[in-house]
């Protein structure tokens, strides 16, 4: 990446750098009433001194070529987890064992992929209840991780567990309102309440290895990462954290 940047970079001055330098000769031959050839001549070491002339004398080139790097390598890596996410868009929006909430009709769809351990997923399930309070046309689709170690595994196979027996609802909420970190009383204590038998456990345990193997597939590699299915089908994507009013302008 680094090398990508500084290609990218010294790209961008050499180019203004040489029109700068073509400019400069053109213009000082046709005030002389002669014609020039002198850019094609120019050798690497022309150039060079073209180059840190050049920065030197435009320091925010440098700023916004890495800006415009940035925003070229965030709409293109944009581009490519939208289309990704349209391969695998029954697995993603439309897998009925996946735990929801909101309005199950709803025209638009927001995927988060999580883990019960990550802080940020908790200030982010704040953000998310409260745009589902504000909008009743979004449906929202929990894909539980274990991104975090053992615990997060272990929760998430427990939600999932849950799930079967009716009391999903309740353990979501025990897990991801809990501001602390998770521990094994605290999982051993919600586990009591949820009365998953050994087969709810099974089925539990695949289905987060599913996740986990669609989270490969789609290039998730941190926790909250969105996938938002608007009314018109454009799929985008939203990874780490946001405010509100953010995330409700990535619904349109």
């Amino acid at each position: 990446m680094r090398k990508l940047v500084a290609a990218s970079l010294i790209g961008s001055v050499a180019l203004f750098g040489l029109a700068h330098a073509k400019f400069s000769i053109e213009k000082k031959a046709s005030e002389q009433g002669e014609t020039t050839s002198a850019v094609a001549t120019l050798t690497e070491s022309d150039v060079q001194k073209i180059v840190e002339k050049t920065i030197l004398e435009n320091p925010t080139l440098i700023i916004q070529s890495l800006q415009n790097f940035e925003k070229q390598r965030m709409a293109m890596a944009q581009e490519n987890a939208a289309s990704k996410a349209k391969q695998f868009e029954r697995d993603l929006f439309n897998n009925k064992q996946d735990p929801q909430s909101g309005n199950p009709n709803g025209s638009i769809t927001i995927v988060e992929f999580l883990d019960y351990q990550c802080g940020y997923c908790k200030r982010m399930h704040e953000v998310i209840d409260q745009l589902v309070k504000n909008n009743n046309d979004v449906r929202v689709v929990y894909k539980l991780m274990p991104f975090l170690g053992e615990r997060s595994k272990q929760a998430a196979e427990l939600a999932l567990a849950s799930l079967q027996t009716g009391a999903f609802s309740s353990v979501h909420k025990s897990f991801i309102e809990n501001k602390a970190r998770l521990t094994d009383a605290f999982i051993s204590e919600t586990a009591k309440t949820v009365k998953a038998s050994e087969a709810h456990m099974k089925i539990a345990k695949l289905q987060l290895e599913g996740n986990v193997g669609l989270a490969q597939k789609l290039d998730v590699e941190a926790t909250p990462t969105l996938f938002i299915q608007t009314k018109s089908g454009d799929i985008r994507i939203v990874a780490g954290y946001v405010p509100l009013e953010k995330l409700q302008e990535k619904l349109k």
